[in-house]
């Protein structure tokens, strides 16, 4: 499934250490390499001095706060840029350590400044290659900050040379040839690089790629919002909407057909909690649920998603309905849990195979429900992707399942349809918990819970923004629900997406991986308490919206994307050894000149 690689990307992007602490990495590898040299070829405590401090120190950061300067306003902070600096000094401390042992074990002769000069092309290759593919820089400026530290290290090098009368004009030139060298490769690789794209979309992997690294690691989601257009597809939407008012109580349960993503603020991953923060500013308390989707589904424009919640806004409260709710209902066939309860005439079907891994249902467990619920005489309903159990890994959906989900759900329909409805009591209540953000998998609609209570069975649902929640919380939170008096409670999460891709490596953090359990099923039961507190009869109206001609992502669009990204990995893997076989290669024919 190209989603499924897609994320993944996302998931290896590793985070840097404070600036502070790189500069510590910096200064204690230095002196390391240096000291083991010292003791390897026998050195001057001068010399050892010397090139801790000029050849590695002051061109780490005099090169460091010059790129800065170039790059200012890009994705290049200085912890970035003191980052990839640190990099190049562990390619030159790594030679240098290397050369010493060999000189060693060879009783040969060696000249540290050599290392300096020949390994000045790789730095400049490095440089050259990470700058040029991650910010759009003019040829001149990527000169200029690909080769600073290089040149200062070379700058130092020879000035030591010439205090200890050394020769340098033939290290000097040999510097100049392997540097431009050096930099004509690095123009020639990012020109390969973009190929990958402009073969696959007609775009340049590079532009591709800008983009994703200025949506994860700088907010920025406009550039690629953009991009993802060009392969989007276009398909209508239904929004799912049961709205409850009371003379106290305002709220409402909402469905949208689209998934919640790609990642961060990039497409629809906002959408649930700018909804929520929306909602609760006119006094009304949402419940947003999960609909049977995937990453086909995320908008990929910010635009429509702020059209979409001004639409559910605008929706005005009916206080004259007549309402009646049934009780709710709970079937499991194999390892499928349907909780089922009607409002009015409307089915509200929360779908869970927990505690089984699940990811997204997909969108056809969704059209063959609502065929079965129109069959059963209603004239329309929700369907909830409860979204409630994952592991670090998960089970996809299987043909037997979706026999149970559908054998469940009938007999359900069938009981709740013979059964009596009355008036109900219902109260709403949300929050977040506190201290707790997208870093701990949080997003900011918090945990939002409803109580509806039917002749004395009173049933909760609790909904997490997040995406997804470790195995067995679900159960825990149902079994402490219960031992308050609630009834055939379910557990869902929005799925979103903004929580995905703040915390390096892991991708996301589903809810209960980051916080301690026993506060999440704290914090649900008082919000239950507060929402069954705040019930009260309420008029409840279903409404359906659906908006034309919105912008999806559309699995099409997920394989061109990862079309891209493969290729592009695939030759920069080819295209890195080749350029750093060349790169050694001319080192060693200008050492031995």
């Amino acid at each position: 499934m190209p989603a499924d690689k897609f994320v993944e990307k996302y998931k290896s992007i590793f985070s840097l250490p404070k600036e502070s602490h790189i500069l510590i990495l910096i200064t204690i590898f230095s002196i390391i390499v240096n000291i083991v040299n010292y003791f390897m070829i026998n050195n001057s405590i001068f010399i050892l001095l010397y090139r801790i401090i000029f050849v590695y120190l002051i061109p780490a950061i005099v090169g460091s706060y010059i790129i800065c300067n170039i790059l200012k306003g890009s994705f290049f902070n200085k912890r970035r840029v003191l980052g990839l600096v640190f990099i190049g000094i562990l390619i030159i401390g790594v030679v240098d350590v290397i050369s010493a042992i060999l000189f060693k074990i060879l009783n040969g002769n060696l000249s540290l400044e050599k290392i300096y000069f020949i390994t000045s092309g790789a730095i400049t290759l490095l440089y050259g290659i990470v700058i040029g593919a991650i910010t759009v820089i003019n040829i001149k400026k990527l000169f200029i900050t690909s080769t600073i530290h290089p040149i200062l290290i070379i700058l130092f090098s020879i000035i030591q040379m010439i205090i200890l009368k050394e020769d340098f004009l033939l290290y000097l030139f040999s510097f100049i040839v392997i540097i431009i060298f050096s930099f004509v490769i690095t123009l020639a690789y990012l020109r390969y690089v973009e190929k990958a794209g402009k073969e696959v979309l007609g775009l340049s992997s590079l532009i591709l790629f800008r983009a994703f690294i200025e949506a994860m690691m700088m907010d920025k989601t406009g550039l690629l919002e953009k991009l993802l257009k060009i392969v989007s597809i276009v398909k209508d939407a239904d929004i799912r909407i049961i709205d409850f008012k009371g003379k106290k109580t305002s709220g409402r349960v909402i469905v949208p057909s689209i998934h919640f993503g790609p990642f961060k603020k990039v497409g629809s991953s906002e959408l649930p909690s700018k909804l929520a923060i929306r909602l609760r500013e006119k006094g009304i308390i949402p419940i947003i649920f999960h609909s049977p989707s995937n990453h086909e589904r995320d908008l990929i424009s910010s635009k429509e998603c702020d059209a979409i919640i001004d639409s559910i806004l605008s929706i005005r409260q009916n206080y004259d309905n007549y309402s009646v709710v049934s009780k709710s209902i709970r079937r499991k066939k194999g390892d499928i849990t349907i909780t089922c309860q009607i409002f009015n005439d409307i089915p509200l079907v929360m779908i869970s195979r927990a505690p089984i891994p699940t990811e997204d249902l997909p969108e056809r467990i969704n059209d063959i429900c609502m065929k079965k619920i129109i069959e059963k005489g209603f004239s329309d309903g929700i369907i909830v992707d409860a979204h409630n159990a994952i592991d670090t890994s998960y089970i996809d959906i299987r043909e037997e399942d979706e026999r149970n989900i559908l054998e469940a759900l009938e007999e359900c329909l069938e009981e709740l349809k013979n059964s009596k409805y009355d008036r109900a009591l219902i109260g709403f209540s949300s929050s977040k918990i506190e201290n707790y953000s997208y870093y701990d998998g949080f997003g900011d609609a918090g945990i939002m819970t409803m109580v509806v209570d039917v002749e004395g069975q009173k049933t909760a649902y609790v909904v997490f923004d997040g995406n997804n929640m470790i195995r067995g919380l679900r159960e825990e939170i149902i079994s402490a629900l219960e031992r308050e008096g609630y009834e055939n409670s379910e557990v869902a999460t929005t799925d979103t997406h903004i929580v995905v891709g703040w915390k390096s490596k892991e991708g996301y953090l589903p809810i209960g991986k980051n916080i301690d359990k026993d506060n999440i099923i704290r914090k649900v039961l008082e919000l239950v308490r507060d929402a069954d507190a705040k019930k009260e009869e309420c008029s409840i109206k279903f409404y359906k919206i659906t908006l034309k001609n919105l912008h999806f992502l559309g699995d099409e669009g997920l394989e061109r994307l990862w079309r891209i990204t493969d290729e592009s990995i695939k030759k920069v893997k080819k295209g890195g050894i080749s350029i750093m076989i060349i790169i050694i290669l001319l080192g060693i024919i200008l050492y031995h000149i």
